[in-house]
Order: structure tokens, then sequence, then C-alpha cells
């Protein structure tokens, strides 16, 4: 993807699909900075030939977000207070995400290795880790390339998620607010359900032309945005429902997770993260069902004792 919006340059390979994500570069003179760094290997190498890239701002720690980041070594790396430190620590990335509490030691051991080289099918996109030197405001402006851009704080996907908002050009970079048919996620301790609503909701009445995502759909117009977004956050209430419909039909608390109500078993069988994706994703929907009295304290004391192995970690 290619598009041009004023001095912005909007970058992303194969689609933005993961672990690619959309890019902006936004010019001023002689000197750009990037929003975001995961557009791909080709946008990547086409911005290092062709620009100076003194500054380089995050939305959030995600590796499909940030693992460009080595590409350019001379750049200050910013980025939200939330993931200022976090960032650059791998345990308290595990324990952000959730891999902490539900993985044994001998997983857990496995895993970490794996953070020194991500790979996602046969794409490499190095380590997970990254180490960044500037810490941006929240909902003020920051004057970048030239122009003023409003990190709008926006958690549930993390808890630290901003919205960069260049109102000078209509553009709102909304990211993984992506309204992709898979839908929210939230699969990590650091999320949040509702705040994820609260946010997606906010972000549409923000005054912008141009819309962007981070994966897959590109750009779309605010009234797209706010028709596409009702689908987006209604993938919710159909996991919630379907978990429901579960415990009611006497599904154990074991097999829950065999269940698709983010992935298929086939797709969780072989693969720690998804696993760890699909625990964490039921376990924020059982306390949201506890509160609602829905599920009765046995359940998901039952479904903790099942799956997590660290129950000590389940605190964020």
């Amino acid at each position: 993807m290619y598009e041009k919006i004023g001095p912005i340059e909007i970058l992303g390979d194969n689609s933005s699909k993961v672990p690619f994500c959309t890019t902006l570069l936004l010019t001023y003179n002689r000197e750009s900075a990037l929003l975001e760094c995961g557009a791909g290997f080709d946008s990547l190498r086409y911005i290092k030939k062709n620009y100076f890239v003194r500054d380089i701002y995050l939305t959030h720690h995600h590796i499909d977000h940030v693992w460009g980041v080595s590409f350019f070594p001379e750049a200050d790396v910013h980025i939200n207070p939330f993931d200022f430190e976090k960032a650059s620590d791998i345990y308290a990335l595990s324990h952000a995400d959730g891999m902490l509490a539900v993985q044994d030691e001998e997983t857990f051991q496995i895993w970490l290795k794996q953070q020194e080289n991500r790979h996602f099918g046969d794409k490499t996109v190095g380590k997970r880790t990254i180490q960044p030197n500037r810490k941006y405001p929240l909902d003020e402006p920051v004057e970048i390339a030239g122009m003023d851009v409003q990190f709008i704080h926006a958690p549930g996907h993390s808890e630290g998620y901003t919205v960069p908002y260049i109102e000078k050009y209509g553009v709102v970079y909304v990211g993984d607010i992506d309204l992709t048919s898979f839908g929210p996620f939230y699969n990590e301790l650091e999320s949040d359900i509702a705040d994820f609503i609260t946010s997606a909701k906010k972000v549409g009445d923000l005054d912008a032309k141009y819309f962007v995502t981070g994966h897959h759909k590109g750009i779309v117009s605010q009234q797209e945005y706010n028709e596409k977004v009702v689908d987006f956050l209604n993938v919710i209430e159909r996991r919630h429902e379907k978990i429901t419909r579960c415990i009611r039909n006497g599904i154990s608390p074991e097999k829950m997770i065999e269940q698709g109500i983010f992935y298929w078993k086939e797709q969780i069988e072989g693969s720690i993260l998804r696993k760890k994706n699909e625990v964490i994703g039921i376990y924020k929907h059982l306390q949201q069902l506890l509160q609602e009295g829905e599920v009765c304290t046995q359940f998901v004391d039952a479904f903790i004792r099942e799956h997590i192995v660290k129950p000590e970690y389940l605190k964020w």
C-alpha cells in the first residue's frame, strides 16, 4: 500500500498484514519522522534509502509496530509513558501480555528464546524488545516534522495505546482499531474490553477525513469508520454470547479453550502465542460474566486452575 496526503506518506507491504503494520512517514524540509515502524522490508528500505529519519514515534509496544526500529539506529525513539520502561524489558512485556501467567517454566524459557529473533511464518523480524529514549505527552499537540500531532490516549488494545491525530491534514491513525473481521484484540492482561469499546467509539468523533488502519483495510472515511466499527465491536458480544452458551451447555473449564472463541483448536495446536491469547481472551470475558452474574465463581476458579500456571501474575 502507498498513499500520500500532503506531506504524509502512508506505507504498508502486503496490505499491512501481521507482522507488518501501516506506517506514516512525515517529512519537512530534509528531515523526516515515522509514526510506527513496521511497514515491511520493502517500505523500510525505501524510507532508509530516500529519507533521513530523525525520530520514530510508536503508538504502543507490540512487535508488529516496532520491529523496524533497528533499520534506523540514528533515530530517537519516542513511545507513550506507559510503555517507556516496559518496551525494553522482556519480563515486563511477558507479564503485560499474560505469558508469565499462562506458561510453565519450561515453555516460558522456550518462549523467551524465541523473543531473541521473532518469526511469523517465513518472516523474521528480529528481537522483541526495543530501547526507546523519549516519552511523548498524551492528549496534547507535539510538533513533528513541521506539523502538530496529538497522541490521543485510547486504552483497551493495550494500556498505553495511542491514536495519532494530525488535524491539519485530516488524518487519524486508528492503528489496531483495524476494523478487520477477526474483531478487536484484547487478549493480554493489560488489555481491557470496556476500554477498547469506549476508545473505538471516541476515535470516531474526531474531525478527520482519513481514518488509517494499522492492518488490512487501509484508509476509510469518517462515515465508513463509524459504520464499520459497529460490526467490528459486535464481534465482542458474539464471543461473549458463545462463551455463555458453552457454559450453559456444560462445556468444562478444561475444554473451553477448544471452542473456537478466538482461534480454532487447529490454530492453537503448536502455537505458544495463540494458546496464551485464547486463555487470556476467555479469562477477560469470564471476569465480565462473573460481574454480570452469568457464571459462578467456582467455574472461573476452575478455569484458572486448569489454564493459569502462575496465578500471581494475573494481577495487572
